[in-house]
């Protein structure tokens, strides 16, 4: 944000609950993966739900925040050399849970690939953005699986390799234990930007904005390091489960 602005606690608030939950997800994935620990809820609906619930926030406050950045690019490249930091990691000391196309590569992606646009995007109407980009989420969302919507089939022709797997367009036999396509990501992340954008427009901040959540706070300024960290860590203490 500005740094003359004064900071949403709320949002650095959910960002910290947001951490706090992926280190308790990856940790039930590293019993469930690498300690060989049936957890049949792990594989349930409730733990997608839970799952994609981490991950829609995590790219909403990205997007949200975006919109006050005076570092964009910046920010960009460093989240895009974590993820490939991460992504190189993987592939070499767990290839099978390797992390190709991980959610900071993305979030990097967004930053460096958007930027050009943001002058444009910065002249819509930000509700119309916002809701136009929520409709154009909901709509790409099934794009992985090779279709728009039920009927609507997308062409086998751009689902080849790891160049269309980035945009969206996922090739046959792709694995990534953290996958988040340009599309219909970017979307969700554009939905958090007008949002923000939205409320610039209004004549008052919303006082819920600085609501505060104690220590989600602090862990949510830091959220970059813990992501870098948290894992090496639960993975060490998974394997204790197998001695």
């Amino acid at each position: 944000m500005n740094a003359n602005a004064k900071r949403y606690d709320l949002i650095d608030g959910l960002r910290g609950l947001a951490v706090v939950n992926m280190v308790l997800y990856h940790f039930l994935w590293d019993l469930v993966y690498l300690s060989n620990i049936p957890i049949g809820w792990y594989t349930s609906k409730g733990a997608f739900y839970w799952q994609q619930g981490i991950c829609w926030t995590f790219i909403f406050i990205a997007g949200f925040c975006w919109q006050f950045g005076k570092h964009a690019v910046r920010h960009g490249l460093i989240a895009f050399g974590c993820g490939a930091l991460i992504s190189a990691v993987t592939w070499t000391v767990v290839p099978q849970g390797a992390v190709t196309f991980g959610i900071l590569t993305f979030l990097g992606s967004a930053m460096l690939l958007l930027y050009p646009l943001r002058p444009w995007l910065q002249k819509i109407p930000p509700l119309a953005g916002a809701v136009g980009s929520a409709l154009l989420f909901a709509l790409t969302r099934p794009v992985n699986r090779g279709y728009l919507l039920p009927g609507w089939e997308l062409p086998d022709g751009w689902y080849q390799n790891l160049w269309t797997t980035f945009w969206g367009f996922t090739a046959d036999g792709f694995s990534s234990s953290d996958y988040f396509s340009f599309f219909p990501w970017c979307f969700l992340f554009l939905t958090g930007f007008f949002v923000s954008g939205w409320i610039k427009t209004l004549p008052h901040t919303p006082s819920f904005l600085y609501w505060r959540m104690g220590i989600f706070e602090t862990i949510g300024r830091h959220a970059l390091i813990v992501y870098l960290l948290h894992q090496p860590i639960l993975s060490a203490l998974a394997m204790l489960f197998t001695i």
